[in-house]
């Protein structure tokens, strides 16, 4: 690797891009970080990255003694003359890993995370026109970022835990709980099935209806379900109506830390059967055994939230980073333009 791909910080730590045989080391610090999750793992972005054509790149920040203390997996796109690492579609987090160190001390860990993470913003600039992470929760400190100039947003999840279908609708409002027993009374079932070829038509049809583009195609969708239920690391839930037919479906993630509703879709004609609410109760009481943490991935739309805080979720703070060294990049987005068709902005 080249001295020009390298940044030393000035705490002593050295900012690099990892290579391949690298990655096992990454997917390793993800885990055992508070704010990792699996759409930072390797795998994950490596084949999202093949299926719609961006670039992997992860960012390692290392010590002195080459020990692996932080770093971020990026969704890297050439625009133009331009390098961008931009939000990778239909993934809630994209944010720098920080391994905590070995010590009760508040201070020696606040200071820890400031290091590493200047160290990797300074890498960042240097090496990308523009960059845009979102950050789990967990990693609530991203002054060193906004100290050196980058732009801070703050979108939201809802966070909650499974629990037996008995206590979740007890502790659901009145209306979504009428909503669930209009559907089971109706005959409608839930279940976990492995049927992707069954949740896509759903998918197709939830997007349509709103007038929005899939955020990935049904064939990528299928592709990323693949791979996630071969390393044990997706549910499919799917709601039948009493004639059998696919109404309603959810794909589940999971990952050591909590499991996320990647996905959820619904046959337009059987809403007002109270489906959805079905689906999504059936679905949680399902996952009691296998996970405590749900991340519903969803606050920052009306409708979204004011379902899922009905279902008891608690609103936890996701913090967006932004860094633009491009003036004529900056003017571009100001008029309105979207680059390369990603969520820039």
């Amino acid at each position: 690797m080249s001295q020009g791909e390298e940044t030393t910080g000035g705490k002593g730590y050295t900012v690099r891009r990892l290579e391949p045989a690298e990655y096992p080391a990454w997917d390793t610090l993800v885990w055992e970080s508070p704010a990792g999750t699996l759409f930072q793992t390797s795998w994950w972005l490596e084949a999202l990255c093949r299926l719609t054509g961006a670039q992997l790149e992860i960012v390692g920040c290392f010590d002195k003694k080459g020990a692996l203390w932080g770093g971020c997996a990026l969704y890297a796109r050439q625009t133009g003359p331009w390098k961008r690492a931009l939000f990778p579609p239909a993934c809630p987090y994209n944010g720098m890993a920080v391994r905590r160190r070995d010590t009760p001390n508040y201070r020696r860990q606040m200071v820890h995370t400031l290091e590493v993470t200047e160290a990797l913003a300074a890498y960042l600039e240097e090496h990308y026109s523009e960059t845009l992470l979102a950050h789990r929760y967990e990693l609530a400190d991203v002054r060193s970022m906004s100290w050196r100039g980058w732009e801070t947003a703050l979108r939201y999840t809802y966070e909650g835990e499974t629990a037996e279908l008995k206590q979740l609708l007890r502790v659901t409002t009145r209306t979504r709980r009428q909503k669930f027993e209009r559907a089971q009374e109706l005959g409608y079932t839930c279940q976990a099935e492995d049927d992707i070829t069954a949740f896509l038509p759903l998918y197709r049809a939830t997007y349509s209806r709103h007038g929005l583009d899939t955020p990935l195609n049904p064939s990528q969708v299928e592709a990323m379900y693949r791979l996630a239920r071969e390393r044990q690391a997706a549910r499919l839930f799917i709601t039948h109506s009493p004639a059998g037919e696919p109404v309603s479906g959810m794909i589940i993630l999971m990952d050591p830390h909590r499991c996320y509703t990647w996905l959820f879709a619904n046959h337009p004609a059987h809403l007002r059967e109270g489906v959805p609410t079905f689906t999504v109760l059936s679905t949680i009481a399902a996952l009691a055994g296998l996970v405590r943490v749900v991340d519903h991935a969803s606050a920052n739309f009306p409708q979204l939230h004011r379902s899922v805080l009905e279902e008891g979720g608690i609103l936890k703070p996701v913090l967006v980073t932004h860094h633009n060294r491009s003036r004529l990049l900056q003017c571009i987005h100001e008029m309105g333009f979207i680059l390369g068709g990603e969520h820039a902005r």
